[in-house]
Formats: C-alpha cells, sequence, structure tokens
C-alpha cells in the first residue's frame, strides 16, 4: 500500500514539474516572440525616421519621432508590467 500512494504522489510531482516545465518554455517563447516583435518595430520606427529627416528635415519630422518614442515607452512599461 504505501508503495502504490509512493508511486502515485511521484506520478503527480512528476505530472506537475512536467506540466510546469511546458508552461515555462511557452511562456519562454511567448516573450520572446514580443521582444522580438518591439525591436523590429523599432527598428522600422528609425529607418523611417531617418528618411523623413533626409527629405523633409529634422524639425517636421520631430512630432512623428515624439510620437514613435512615445509608443515605445508605452510597450516598454507594457512588457514590465507582465
Amino acid at each position: 500500500m504505501k508503495l502504490i500512494t509512493s508511486l502515485m504522489i511521484a506520478g503527480l510531482l512528476f505530472g506537475t514539474s512536467t506540466y510546469s516545465f511546458a508552461n515555462d518554455v511557452k511562456e519562454t517563447a511567448k516573450e520572446m516572440g514580443q521582444d522580438t516583435k518591439k525591436a523590429a518595430k523599432k527598428g522600422v520606427n528609425r529607418v523611417e525616421e531617418a528618411g523623413c529627416e533626409m527629405v523633409n528635415g529634422k524639425m517636421e519630422c520631430a512630432g512623428k519621432k515624439l510620437k514613435n518614442r512615445a509608443s515605445e515607452v508605452k510597450e516598454e512599461v507594457k512588457d514590465m508590467a507582465n
């Protein structure tokens, strides 16, 4: 009886740790995807800003640049909250 109880407890613990590991991997993959998306968006913003400045000058593109930075800060704060 003790052996069966011990095996059941071991099975529960192993199953729980496997489930926890799977969730950790899933959560890590999700975070990496979000970080990659955020970095790509930031890179696109920088390229667009540089192009805008070359064509229109710095002063005309300052508003768009400011808007991009605010959006990036918002995403960073949102990411930290999660």
